[in-house]
């Protein structure tokens, strides 16, 4: 039985044969939050992925392979009919999204899940979340519990002392800006998404007209839709696009066709922000925040998303000591706050947080010698 909360790693599977490890990634995981996950378990494990259709699943346990690594997001209904000799020996869940309680999806997911041998969660938060508010869940998974690192490798090469992050941040926004016809500015708020009802993009349109009547800070917004987004969703994009229209060096919405969470996007967006918020269902747990943290960006608190004002006073949230407004609206107000020298200071601390949380070696000790609390 595997410790909880240890940290997944390339022993995962032995190396070999490409096809002892099959990657299932859902269609819905492609274009959000994992999109960039299932390549890396694959290349870690000698595996390759395979998007999820019924025809590839059947392929998949006709072949037997030794490990299959499946998304709480993929149907389920070809597991409900496999015979647990046929199943492979190690069978991997990766919990991102959970299906909502009392319906036929989540009794499919707590199938899976008590057949898997392995579950991952992203991160240490959402393992917490996991344990506090989701009992059903977590009394399945829990001794079968491995955090998800990202790779060191891959990971932006943030400043350590306070003037060369002043310094790096600058010339990344700079940049940023040069290349999407904004004007230069002191400071830029971005935000990466998706258009759908949770999401409330409406009100998104409203924070962002508060943020451009300091003159100090232009707005970048990365968008996408998806089978979720309804007519309410588009209309909600193009509000934002025309106000975009009205702000021409000022505020620019981009399409996100890269897959949501997408590595290289995420980071080139998060590496020029200052500040960024987090919509989501679960805050500060996801993965975005994580991006973005360890880019150098700034998270501020929402009230967006459906659960997202859970966990405002849990320790998790306190010890990262950047401003938390309890609202939306109230965000605009945080840049007359704090001066430059605070933001920096929050800058350093957020990140050694997120170095600890989310496991960076690398960066843990460089962090820690301005944070001697850390």
């Amino acid at each position: 039985m595997m410790m909880t909360g240890q940290t997944l790693g390339p022993s995962l599977a032995p190396r070999g044969d490409k096809h002892r490890v099959l990657v299932f990634q859902g269609s819905e995981s492609f274009q959000t939050g994992l999109s960039y996950v299932a390549p890396r378990l694959a290349r870690w494990t000698g595996g390759e992925v395979c998007r999820d259709t019924s025809q590839e699943r059947a392929l998949a346990f006709a072949a037997s392979p030794k490990v299959v690594v499946f998304t709480l997001e993929t149907e389920f209904n070809a597991l409900e009919h496999v015979s647990p000799s046929q199943l492979p020996r190690q069978l991997v869940a990766i919990v991102d999204r959970l299906p909502p309680p009392n319906t036929l999806e989540r009794q499919a997911a707590l199938f899976c899940l008590r057949r898997a041998t392995t579950a991952i969660v992203p991160t240490r938060w959402y393992r917490d979340y996991l344990r506090k508010y989701e009992p059903e869940v977590w009394d399945t998974i829990h001794g079968k519990v491995q955090l998800l690192p990202l790779p060191i490798d891959e990971r932006p090469d943030v400043p350590t002392t306070a003037h060369e992050l002043a310094s790096w941040k600058k010339r990344q926004r700079d940049v940023f800006c040069s290349r999407n016809g904004l004007r230069h500015c002191r400071r830029l708020f971005a935000l990466m998404t998706r258009a759908c009802p949770t999401k409330q993009l409406d009100r998104v349109a409203h924070l962002c007209n508060q943020l451009l009547q300091d003159q100090s800070v232009n707005v970048a917004i990365a968008v996408r839709l998806d089978d979720a987004s309804g007519s309410d969703d588009m209309r909600s994009v193009l509000n934002l696009r025309q106000l975009a229209d009205q702000h021409p060096c000022r505020m620019v919405v981009v399409d996100n066709h890269a897959g949501g969470k997408s590595f290289p996007q995420s980071e080139l967006l998060y590496s020029a922000a200052d500040w960024s918020c987090h919509l989501a269902t679960f805050e500060p747990q996801g993965l975005s925040p994580l991006l973005a943290l360890r880019a150098g960006c700034l998270l501020a608190h929402t009230s967006v998303g459906v659960l997202s004002d859970l966990d405002e006073s849990s320790p998790d949230v306190r010890r990262l000591r950047v401003p938390i407004p309890h609202t939306i609206q109230q965000l605009a107000s945080v840049f007359h706050d704090v001066d430059e020298d605070a933001i920096i200071d929050q800058l350093r601390i957020a990140c050694c947080e997120a170095a600890r949380q989310y496991e960076w070696p690398r960066w843990a000790p460089a962090y820690r010698q301005f944070v001697p609390s850390a």
